[in-house]
């Protein structure tokens, strides 16, 4: 796999640092950080917003959200985590973000509730 996702880092110095990463480097990462966390522990991503999503549109899509999405999500399908993603809840209830890429306070709360469902629900890790 070639494509290529972009990160931007905090570098107090330069602002900003471009980090490229391909979907194998992002799966090698998310491998490494599960590696760190006891096998007992249920283990639940949040991918980013998706606009395309909240929307209903492919006019929207940010590729490099995309990219994360479907490595996260096939990796949490491969290894039994949960992916969860905000943009269905944002989709159901837009007054829950400012329309761009933030929770408002409302949002905020109503995605912790959802977070803590998750980690409540009887699915557990095998």
């Amino acid at each position: 796999m070639d494509t290529k996702c972009s990160m931007n880092l905090w570098n107090p110095k330069k602002k900003v640092h471009v980090y490229e990463q391909t979907e194998d480097d992002i799966a090698k990462d998310l491998n490494y950080l599960i590696n760190l966390i006891p096998t007992s522990k249920k283990i639940i991503f949040q991918c980013h917003f998706r606009p395309n999503i909240i929307k209903n549109s492919d006019k929207y899509i940010i590729p490099n959200r995309e990219i994360i999405f479907k490595t996260l999500k096939s990796f949490c399908d491969k290894n039994n985590f949960i992916c969860h993603d905000p943009s269905i809840m944002l989709k159901q209830d837009p007054t829950l973000y400012d329309g761009d890429t933030h929770f408002l306070q409302r949002g905020l709360l109503s995605n912790c509730k959802k977070l803590v469902e998750l980690i409540d629900a009887k699915k557990t890790i095998e």
